[in-house]
């Protein structure tokens, strides 16, 4: 099992994922990929999906003081830099792994990580 965020107090904790409950109406609700992370921002009413746009939405709401970015150039631009990196990293691994599999073991595989 993997690590979930959950809400403010509890931000990356060890609960276990059903991963079957991420396909179920409630959690679709949150995220209609039925995939996290996920969030819902119970202070602004805000419900976002995606990594990339998870952070800078925490950043920009909750870090006031810059303490976990810069206002400076280059390093604001290069932290961004960074976060779609690992974006971007993400779906070239998954891209890799289609083109490298037959159908069958791609599902599995599929269904195994990424729901």
């Amino acid at each position: 099992m993997g690590k979930s965020c959950l809400t403010s107090s509890e931000i990356c904790t060890d609960t276990p994922i059903d991963m079957a409950e991420l396909h179920k109406p409630p959690y679709e609700k949150i995220n209609v990929n039925g995939r996290v992370p996920a969030i819902e921002d119970p202070n602004t009413g805000i419900t976002l999906w995606e990594s990339g746009a998870i952070i800078e939405y925490l950043q920009e709401t909750y870090d006031k003081n810059n303490t976990l970015n810069y206002t400076s150039t280059p390093e604001k631009y290069l932290v961004k830099q960074w976060l779609h990196f690992q974006v971007s990293r993400f779906l070239c691994y998954f891209a890799a792994e289609i083109l490298s599999h037959d159908f069958q073991s791609l599902f599995h595989k599929f269904r195994l990580y990424f729901f």
